[in-house]
C-alpha cells in the first residue's frame, strides 16, 4: 500500500508540471511583453526616470524568460514549480524597485503585493506550503521598499495584504 502513496504523491507532481508547463505562455507573456510595455507609461509619466525604469524592467523581463526557458530543460523540468515561484518574485522584485527608485510609494502602484500574488495563486499550481512562503516574501518585499525608503510603514495595507493572504488558505 505504500507503494500506492509514493506513486500517487509523484503522479499529483507531475499533473502539477505539466499544468505550470501548459500555463507557461501566460507566464511568458505577462513576463515579456506586459512588464516591459509599462515602460511607455514610465517614460510618459516620469521622462527623468527613464533609463532606471528600463533597466529595471527589461533585466527583470529577461531574467524572467531565462527562469521560463528552465523550466522546459530536464534539469528544470522536477524543479518548474520552484522556478516559476522564482520568476514572481523576481518580478514582484522589480516592481518594487521601480516604485521605489520613482519615489511612488504613496501612489496607487505602491503596493504591489495583490498584483502579483493573486495571478500567482491562479496561474501557479501550488501547494499551501509554496503559496505561504511565496506570499511571506512578498510580504517582506513590500514592507523591505517602504524601509529602504526611509519612509512610515502604512501599517493599515499590511495589515489589509496579510489578510488577503490569510484569507487565500
Amino acid at each position: 500500500m505504500p507503494a500506492f502513496g509514493a506513486q500517487h504523491s509523484r503522479d499529483v507532481a507531475n499533473a502539477r508540471i505539466e499544468l505550470l508547463l501548459s500555463r507557461t505562455g501566460v507566464l511568458l507573456f505577462y513576463g515579456s511583453v506586459l512588464y516591459p510595455l509599462f515602460f511607455i507609461l514610465d517614460w510618459r509619466e516620469r521622462p527623468w526616470d527613464k533609463p532606471a525604469a528600463l533597466i529595471i524592467r527589461i533585466t527583470g523581463a529577461v531574467v524572467i524568460l531565462v527562469i521560463a526557458r528552465l523550466c522546459n530543460t530536464k534539469w528544470g523540468r522536477s524543479r518548474a514549480v520552484l522556478l516559476a515561484s522564482l520568476a514572481f518574485l523576481i518580478a514582484h522584485a522589480g516592481f518594487a524597485a521601480l516604485v521605489w527608485h520613482a519615489k511612488g510609494l504613496g501612489s496607487s502602484n505602491g503596493d504591489a503585493f495583490e498584483l502579483f500574488f493573486g495571478p500567482y495563486c491562479v496561474l501557479i499550481p501550488t501547494t499551501t506550503l509554496n503559496a505561504a512562503l511565496v506570499g511571506l516574501c512578498m510580504l517582506t518585499i513590500h514592507v523591505a521598499t517602504y524601509v529602504l525608503a526611509g519612509s512610515k510603514i502604512p501599517y493599515d495595507d499590511i495589515i489589509a495584504n496579510a489578510a488577503l493572504f490569510s484569507s487565500s488558505f
